[in-house]
């Protein structure tokens, strides 16, 4: 159990690193329409979604 744990929070610390890392963000192509594609599934259930870039 705590192999699992020290295992949890190092992959929440690499995550968030390159999460808030902006040239990442940049550099990761089709994000946008990952988004865009996220955005119109949820549309089926729930109409009033909208995406802005890589915001739903």
């Amino acid at each position: 159990m705590r192999r699992f744990f020290l295992l949890f929070l190092l992959i929440q610390g690499v995550l968030f690193t390159v999460e808030i890392r902006h040239t990442v963000q940049e550099s990761v192509s089709g994000t946008e329409l990952m988004t865009a594609t996220s955005a119109w599934l949820i549309q089926l259930f729930d109409n009033p979604v909208l995406a802005n870039g890589v915001i739903i």
